[in-house]
């Protein structure tokens, strides 16, 4: 009876720890790329490389052409109190059963890395079969964010984070 007991509880120590590792591992958090004060010039701001973000990417300036490299773009508020931002992005996925969404976060920031204002939005969902340009999607997303003027001239740099 005794051995038998050991068994059951050697048994449930190993299920225990068996379990938690595969709980640990299922609830990870989503892979996230970072490319951090990235250049903010004449309304542009570049990706300079490639993004990757668990089996996603957002392609950069070091893998064009043949594909196009993403930017975003924020144009002067004038004399409103909107400045109008775009995303032009080129995103696509190397694994995935469902099809992947990327996730973007934009922080416009002063020359000293202040954060000025935080955009954040949602690509489309990416093909889930079939080669890389099957994978991919391209497109862009427009639309106005509050900022003023002088707010708006002290954007130096911009980081770019996605998950996906």
């Amino acid at each position: 009876m005794k051995t038998k007991r050991t068994i059951i509880a050697a048994s449930t120590v190993l299920a225990v720890l068996l379990g938690s590792l595969w709980v640990g591992s299922g609830v990870a958090s989503a892979a996230v790329g970072r490319s951090l004060a990235v250049p903010f010039a004449n309304e542009y701001s570049y990706l300079p490389r490639t993004l990757v973000a668990g089996d996603c990417r957002q392609i950069g300036l070091n893998q064009d052409p043949p594909f196009h490299s993403s930017y975003v773009r924020l144009e002067p508020p004038g004399a409103g109190l909107y400045a109008r931002f775009t995303w032009n992005f080129s995103i696509y996925t190397v694994d995935t059963f469902w099809g992947d969404v990327w996730h973007a976060t934009f922080l416009f920031k002063n020359a000293s890395g202040g954060t000025l204002s935080i955009v954040k939005y949602d690509g489309p969902k990416m093909g889930d079969e079939g080669t890389i340009e099957q994978r991919m999607a391209r497109g862009w997303r427009s639309f106005p964010i509050r900022m003023d003027q002088s707010t708006y001239e002290t954007v130096a740099q911009v980081d770019w984070i996605g998950d996906c």
